[in-house]
């Protein structure tokens, strides 16, 4: 089956059909920079989260909660989930995901309160991977270079797949994945949380949860 790509301003979209590229070329775009959100959705959701950063260890989100590094762990003090900071590289969802669960959707983390997710976890250890350099997410399927070697098949109607260069997530009913290139620098797991997110759903450890926006 084909996939879409569409370009502008040295961003790329991915989608099933030309429809879904354009829209994830407007959130790449935004990405960018959250001034290119000429709908103004994005900048709206900004003034709700009013996200800031009280001290170079916490991060605050309106009507999210609080994040808080005390050297070893990562807290959030309203629901006390918390993460033991084990690892840098591209595991900013995978921490975020720990802590905050469904509450915070993909564009909430790479557009509205980017820059303040940046700054709390450069101030936690440089070698994180900033959420401005996490690569693309593809859409692909066996037609286009994904042949998954491993496929598991989730109760909530998803199929995650890992071959030895992608991880990808999709919908049973679809037919291709969301996928991310992967190497021995980028652990699957971490980059699982990343597509996961972007298909609208976050992995916990009590299961699958839906974040606030489905998106293709």
């Amino acid at each position: 089956m084909q996939n879409y790509i569409t370009t502008k301003d040295g961003c790329i979209g991915f989608g099933a059909d030309r429809e879904e590229s354009e829209r994830d070329l407007y959130y790449n775009l935004c990405r960018k920079d959250i001034d290119n959100d000429d709908i103004g959705n994005f900048r709206k959701r900004r003034e709700e989260l009013h996200p800031w950063n009280p001290q170079k260890n916490m991060l605050h989100i309106s009507g999210v909660g609080c994040l808080v590094y005390d050297g070893y762990n990562l807290l959030e003090t309203r629901s006390g989930r918390s993460v033991t900071i084990a690892q840098h590289g591209p595991s900013i969802y995978y921490y975020l995901a720990c802590v905050l669960e469904d509450a915070l959707s993909y564009t909430d983390i790479c557009i509205v309160a980017k820059r303040e997710i940046n700054i709390l976890f450069n101030n936690i250890g440089k070698d994180f991977v900033m959420l401005d350099d996490m690569p693309d997410i593809k859409v692909i399927g066996e037609s286009n270079g994904f042949n998954p070697e491993v496929e598991y098949k989730l109760r909530t109607g998803y199929i995650i797949g890992v071959a030895s260069d992608f991880v990808g997530v999709r919908r049973i009913e679809d037919s291709m994945f969301h996928a991310v290139e992967i190497n021995k620098f980028l652990p699957y797991v971490n980059m699982l949380y990343y597509v996961g997110y972007r298909m609208g759903v976050v992995f916990t450890s009590k299961g699958v949860k839906y974040v606030g926006e489905r998106m293709g």
